[in-house]
């Protein structure tokens, strides 16, 4: 028997031996990635329940200023115009469109994370359900957005100010179209 064979032999209770060292170094492994892996799933977790609280924060606040907006169904009109050069709208509309791409982000993300072998059972359970609710609170969020600049836009349509204006050309008024 060769000498390389006869380490990896039995050897009497009490001794260690290189097959049954090596196994252990894989068991110590194993549970130190598991650990590791729990450790992140935790960390994922608390990150996207904190981004789910800001979006919502975001969307209470979108809701407020379009519900300020309004006096029953009816929208409030104050003397001034809210979007004079459409600026405000297009702010509106850019955090919109970013709502989207955050959306698309957390849906990548929890796809990568639905297919990753090392997230299991309930580990896997918990970032899948994280990363439905920050999906929820971003969609939500972009509702709001949506429903925030419509209420922009009507309120200046509906506003004294344009009351009784006639535009000079057909250009005025397609220039005043895509300001809205």
């Amino acid at each position: 028997m060769s000498d390389s064979i006869h380490s990896y032999c039995v050897e009497p209770a009490g001794e260690s031996n290189f097959l049954g060292n090596f196994c252990d170094n894989v068991e110590v492994y194993a549970d130190s990635t598991r650990l590791d892996v729990l450790q992140a799933a935790k960390w994922t977790v608390n990150k996207l329940v904190g981004q789910q609280k800001m979006l919502n924060s975001l969307c209470k606040t979108a809701r407020g200023v379009a519900k300020d907006l309004c006096v029953g169904e009816k929208l409030y009109l104050c003397e001034k115009l809210l979007d004079v050069d459409g600026v405000v709208s297009k702010k509106v509309k850019f955090a919109e469109h970013s709502t989207l791409s955050l959306i698309d982000a957390y849906r990548e993300s929890r796809e990568l994370v639905a297919r990753d072998p090392l997230f299991q059972n309930d580990v896997e359970e918990s970032v899948l359900d994280a990363y439905d609710q920050v999906i929820v609170a971003s969609q939500t969020l972009g509702v709001a957005l949506t429903d925030l600049r419509w209420k922009i836009l009507e309120h200046d349509a509906d506003s004294d100010e344009l009351e009784g204006y006639v535009f000079t050309s057909g250009k005025e008024l397609i220039d005043f179209v895509r300001r809205s």
